[in-house]
């Protein structure tokens, strides 16, 4: 099998890579969805290559590209979703790994973040892309924060007034 690579993506646009291809109304349907986002520039990945890849080969992919902080993917569960809720992947490295910390000087933060990790996924309308991307470029939030708003949204989902 041969090694899945992202075409380099532009830093300013949303990385939307499609994974899932067994419902063709729905991936158009999305992408009605994202081009109605105003002042959003996207990169959408649609190459059959990328069918049923799992979120973790995506990361890995993603992660080659410098300064790319968030990549959407649009699964099986996005198609499914009545909100077309894409999946949200934390791209940017853990500054902040336990394992990467002296001990010396961060034992809280260390035993902080074996206790409560943070979220490195979280589901999104695709509405909310724009201003999700948006605030992550601009370190404006972190990953972190927008994956417990979408965990206290009553469907799990981040929607753009959440």
């Amino acid at each position: 099998m041969t090694e899945l690579r992202l075409p380099v993506a532009d830093l300013t646009a949303a990385l939307v890579v499609r994974t899932d291809r067994t419902d063709p109304a729905a991936w158009q349907r999305l992408l009605a969805e994202l081009r109605r986002l105003p002042s959003t520039p996207l990169h959408l990945v649609d190459d059959p290559a990328w069918a049923d890849a799992e979120p973790r080969t995506v990361l890995a992919s993603a992660a080659e590209q410098e300064d790319l902080c968030v990549v959407f993917l649009a699964d099986r569960r996005t198609m499914r979703s009545p909100h077309l809720a894409l999946l949200a992947l934390d791209v940017a490295p853990d500054e902040d790994r336990p394992e990467d910390l002296d001990p010396a000087y961060y034992q809280d933060l260390i035993d902080q973040l074996r206790a409560d990790p943070p979220a490195r996924e979280f589901r999104l309308a695709p509405a909310a892309v724009g201003t999700v991307h948006g605030n992550l470029l601009v370190a404006n939030t972190d990953f972190d924060e927008l994956a417990r708003w979408a965990a206290e949204s009553p469907d799990g989902v981040l929607h753009p007034s959440s």
